[in-house]
């Protein structure tokens, strides 16, 4: 099992992208796709926080299109406060 987050990849000059990991294990098994799955349920968070967290993903995603993994937004089984940015 493998897992990972390009969202939070910091270090500069690193590209590591779950889909290039995808072609070598397609490469090896002719069925790559039936080991990827993005978890979208998140238990440490609430929603609120997600939302803002969501958004600034989907900037990256605009901004910077070829840095991160496309990824579907987060969500939570709990509501909250909204989170106050300063």
């Amino acid at each position: 099992m493998m897992l990972g987050d390009t969202a939070q990849t910091i270090t500069q000059g690193v590209g590591f992208k779950f889909k290039n990991l995808n072609k070598v294990f397609y490469e090896i098994n002719k069925n790559a796709n039936a080991w990827y799955t993005q978890l979208t349920v998140n238990f440490r968070s609430h929603n609120q926080i997600l939302d803002l967290a969501n958004s600034l993903v989907c900037a990256i995603e605009l901004i910077f299109p070829s840095t991160i993994d496309p990824l579907e937004k987060e969500r939570s089984h709990w509501d909250g406060m909204k989170p106050v940015l300063f």
